[in-house]
């Protein structure tokens, strides 16, 4: 016996007996149920389902088998035989048993639970209404079920049968509530179907023009703009719902598609500004760890440009960073921000699928077989650093302010960290470079995570490459190194001690409070003698709160009782 044997047999054992389950229907309909039995009972056998015709009793009865395979098919099966005693055509109502496929039922007449007897409607009234919502010659229903993509059926003035997938039965049953509760014409339920069928075409042809930036700058206020959604549809944030896998699986075709720049950007900033703003739920897509995988995995294939790379990366750091937006907008406002270092909480599962692709990206930090060249007014660099190797260290640094456990253990594991640390030194003169770099340190030096300082003030040896870098303040001429100062003019100062400073004055303040890092820095004597000569009194000079500069003393004054 096959494993795929056992596992069906094991399978069928657990799969419980449900019925049988009985429905009846009206005498008018026996003729049609006769003559159209064979083939229902033939769809359900499909799905290990039995079914029985009762003439006497006026009944049709469902029940499951030893051939059941789907527990969920015996409700499905339940609601074909409504469907059939409502006088739904077989054919149609067959349709139910597709998984796609949702069945609603609202009760809109005078009996118990409908509309009419749940809101105090008279017949009177409620003819008026059902005859506005099925307009002249039905044509008012059979434009909902175009636009919907569903079959309505009707039983009488009772019942409304309504088949079709899940957001356009839910449209359907809102357009007979509010056209028998409400009053409401369905024509303006009707015109805006319209309006979001038309959204839809246009944003498809706005994709397709890719390389063209405005095009894109405009889909993307259409995708994200709340101001477009009241001016065009109140209900348009849930037709972006409906469409969302499309629209994103299209623009994310332009990294595979096309070998432009200018395409490569524009999606970026459409992912991102849909990850950003876009309103909850669009962004589904995206954070779905397959779609992040997919993306990185294309982006590292050799045969791409470094710009699929860097937009990829791009969108990663928009998923981590969601806050980002919010920290420029409240510093352009004035309001309160973060401080450095805030937690932002994410997904564990996007930062498990983003880690996937972290080992191939350290490899591009490799820079000694890069033969491509940079003139400088210092020198020349060989190479240079490249944008993509720039946001690899900005996705790293995102990356450590998750506070990810599996981040930062993984991070340690392949020395990402020493690595990145590396390039500082590398590039002297990269200040966006140092930024980044600077972010990582401060992230790992305020993480609770105990191995992860650890792995910075030992394995990359911080303190000491900070005294190495000070002792050593001007630009080396050193072949193995990719910045090299130009010949016959003496050495420039290294262009990061700034930052050196700046870390070392967060060494100084976090270890205040840190018991680790408090006794590493005790136990290394040059760094207490150089924090005494040389740190505390560079930052009594760089204290731009003590230089008058020519300020009036009421400015100097009000700095100093702040």
């Amino acid at each position: 016996m096959t494993m795929g044997n056992l596992v069906e047999q094991d399978h069928h054992m657990k799969m419980d007996k449900f019925g049988p389950f009985s429905t009846h229907f009206h005498k008018e309909t026996e003729i049609y149920l006769q003559n159209a039995w064979p083939t229902v009972k033939s769809a359900l056998e499909d799905y290990g389902i039995s079914c029985a015709l009762n003439l006497v009793e006026g009944s049709m009865t469902v029940s499951t088998t030893t051939k059941t395979t789907d527990p969920d098919i015996i409700e499905k099966a339940k609601e074909l035989i409504e469907l059939l005693s409502l006088s739904v055509p077989a054919y149609e109502a067959i349709r139910i048993l597709d998984a796609k496929m949702k069945c609603d039922f609202i009760e809109i007449g005078t009996k118990r639970g409908g509309l009419c007897v749940k809101y105090g409607i008279n017949m009177e009234q409620f003819c008026e209404r059902w005859e506005r919502f099925l307009g002249p010659k039905n044509t008012g229903l059979k434009t909902i079920q175009h636009l919907t993509g569903c079959s309505v059926f009707f039983h009488g003035n009772f019942t409304v049968a309504v088949i079709g997938k899940f957001e356009g039965s839910k449209m359907v049953r809102r357009i007979v509530v509010d056209c028998i509760r409400n009053k409401m014409r369905p024509s303006v339920h009707i015109r805006r179907l319209r309006m979001n069928q038309n959204e839809h075409k246009l944003t498809k042809k706005l994709f397709d023009q890719g390389g063209y930036r405005s095009i894109m700058e405009a889909s993307v206020f259409m995708k994200t703009s709340f101001d477009f959604h009241e001016h065009i549809s109140t209900k348009f944030v849930e037709a972006l719902h409906q469409i969302q896998d499309s629209d994103i699986e299209a623009i994310a075709d332009k990294f595979r598609s096309s070998d432009s720049l200018e395409v490569h950007v524009n999606a970026e900033e459409t992912l991102c500004a849909i990850t950003r703003l876009a309103p909850p739920g669009l962004a589904t897509k995206i954070c779905n760890p397959s779609f992040i995988q997919r993306l990185l995995q294309h982006a590292m294939e050799d045969s791409q440009r470094k710009s699929v790379l860097t937009s990829s990366l791009s969108v990663c750091i928009s998923l981590l960073d969601r806050e980002r937006e919010a920290l420029r907008t409240n510093a352009c406002t004035g309001e309160h921000q973060p401080a450095h270092g805030s937690t932002i909480t994410v997904n564990n599962e996007i930062v498990v699928a983003m880690l996937d692709s972290l080992g191939d990206l350290l490899k591009l930090l490799d820079v000694s077989s890069a033969d491509n060249m940079l003139l400088t007014t210092y020198g020349k660099l060989q190479p240079p650093l490249g944008k993509h190797r720039l946001k690899i260290v900005e996705f790293i640094s995102v990356l450590l302010s998750v506070r990810s456990q599996a981040a930062e253990k993984e991070l340690i594991r392949v020395a990402a960290i020493q690595k990145v640390f590396d390039l500082f030194f590398k590039y002297p003169y990269n200040n966006f470079l140092h930024h980044h770099i600077e972010n990582i340190i401060v992230s790992c030096l305020e993480s609770k995570n105990g191995p992860l300082v650890q792995h910075l003030l030992c394995e990359c040896d911080l303190v000491g490459k900070i005294l190495e870098a000070e002792k050593n303040f001007t630009l080396a001429a050193d072949s193995f190194m990719p910045t090299i100062p130009a010949k016959g003019r003496s050495p420039p100062r290294n262009g990061n001690i700034g930052h050196l400073t700046r870390i070392s004055n967060k060494i100084i303040q976090l270890g205040n409070n840190n018991r680790e890092i408090q006794a590493y820095l005790q136990e290394n004597s040059v760094w207490a003698e150089w924090h005494t000569e040389v740190l505390l009194k560079r930052n009594a000079v760089e204290n731009v709160s003590h230089w008058a500069c020519g300020r009036p003393i009421s400015s100097l004054d009000r700095g100093r009782s702040s």
